[in-house]
């Protein structure tokens, strides 16, 4: 907008919420080629400039603890004028989820129990092709409906992923 003395302040530049599994993150985001763009990050504040293709990075040297982080953003052009301030959420979580417990595999649905709050992948025996996904309750339980039905001895593979990290697969074998 125009500010009395009618300079034009610079468009306020994005900044991209981010889900990470990285203590040392890069923070990205887009602005106006050319222009200044400040990060305040957990009471430091980063600087770069736009690209000419519009888009900033920052890379967080100093690694950060798990948690959810609020950053700031705003854009500084040649003259001083600060734009406008934007927010996002930064959340980092580098704990990976413990593998699930396979409680029963039939042809057409796997029961067990995981960390509450991950989702639950199942994949066929070449460990590629997912057959059924579902999260888990409150208590960590979850069911997951098979698509395709899969035949009685066949191996299976389960995981658990949070929103950044996937545990190790545990295999079952299929029974009636």
């Amino acid at each position: 907008g125009t500010c009395p003395g009618g300079f034009e302040l610079p468009p306020a530049p994005t900044v991209n919420n981010n889900y990470t599994n990285d203590s040392t993150p890069d923070i990205t985001g887009t602005a106006v080629s050319g222009l200044s763009v400040s990060l305040m990050l957990n009471g430091q504040t980063y600087s770069t400039t736009a690209d000419n293709d519009n888009n900033w990075l920052i890379h967080i040297d100093s690694p950060m603890d798990d948690g959810q982080y609020t950053m700031e953003v705003w854009a500084t052009d040649s003259s001083g004028n600060e734009s406008q301030r934007r927010t996002a959420t930064l959340f980092i979580d580098t704990a990976v989820p413990d593998a699930p417990v396979v409680n029963s595999a039939s042809t057409t649905t796997v029961q067990g129990t995981a960390e509450v709050g991950t989702s639950i992948y199942v994949y066929a025996s070449d460990g590629t092709t997912m057959i059924g996904a579902s999260g888990t309750d409150q208590n960590g339980n979850f069911t997951v409906t098979l698509s395709p039905e899969q035949n009685v001895g066949a191996l299976i593979y389960v995981v658990s992923k949070d929103c950044c990290n996937e545990s190790e697969r545990t295999q079952a074998t299929v029974s009636n």
